[in-house]
C-alpha cells in the first residue's frame, strides 16, 4: 500500500500566486518510495497499486468540477515477487519502446533519456486515438517506477506546464 508521508510548501519564483508543494509517498513499510512537486490545485489519490494525480478545474458555467487529464504512478521493488517487476527491470528506453509498439501500435517514437540522482529516466510523448500520452520509466537502485499522463488531444496544452513540473521533479527515494 502506498501512502502520503510528508508535505511541504514552497513559493515559486515565476509567479508568487502559484504555490507548489513537495509530496512524498511511501510503501506499507513506511519508507519513502517517490516524491514529486505538485503545482497548486493538483491532488492525489492512492490505492494499494497506483497513485493518481490530477487537477480539478471548477467550471463556473455548469457548476461542476472537470478533470482535464490524469497521471498514474506505479512503483515496484526490484526484488519484488510482482510479475511486472522483471519487465520493469529492463533498460528504461527499451521498456518504453516495446510498450508503445505493443499497446499503441506506434513505431519510431522519440525517447528522451537522462540520469538524475542515481536513477535512469526515459520519457516519450505521442498521440494515439485522439488521446495525448506522456510516459516515463524510472529505474533506480532499489526500485523502478512507471508514470503515465493522458488527456484529450485537444486539451494537451492546458496542463502542459504543470505536467512538466511534476515529471521533472519526480524522484525515487
Amino acid at each position: 500500500m502506498i501512502k502520503k508521508i510528508k508535505q511541504g510548501k514552497e513559493e515559486t519564483k515565476q509567479n508568487k500566486d502559484t504555490e507548489k508543494r513537495t509530496q512524498m509517498f511511501s510503501s506499507g513499510s513506511g519508507n519513502p518510495t517517490f516524491s514529486v512537486i505538485l503545482p497548486k490545485g493538483w491532488i492525489d489519490r492512492m490505492d494499494e497499486q497506483v497513485t493518481e494525480i490530477y487537477k480539478v478545474n471548477e467550471n463556473v458555467d455548469t457548476n461542476t468540477e472537470d478533470i482535464v487529464g490524469i497521471m498514474h504512478v506505479s512503483t515496484y521493488g526490484k526484488n519484488s515477487l510482482d510479475p511486472n517487476s522483471k519487465k520493469l527491470s529492463i533498460h528504461s528506453k527499451n521498456f518504453l519502446k516495446s510498450l508503445v509498439k505493443e499497446y499503441y501500435k506506434l513505431d519510431n517514437i522519440k525517447i528522451k533519456e537522462c540520469s538524475k540522482e542515481g536513477s535512469d529516466f526515459s520519457e516519450c510523448e505521442f498521440i494515439s486515438e485522439n488521446e495525448f500520452w506522456k510516459l516515463m520509466h524510472v529505474r533506480g537502485k532499489h526500485r523502478t517506477a512507471f508514470v503515465t499522463y493522458s488527456c484529450s488531444e485537444q486539451l494537451k496544452d492546458m496542463e502542459k506546464k504543470d505536467v512538466e513540473i511534476i515529471f521533472d521533479s519526480f524522484r525515487l527515494d
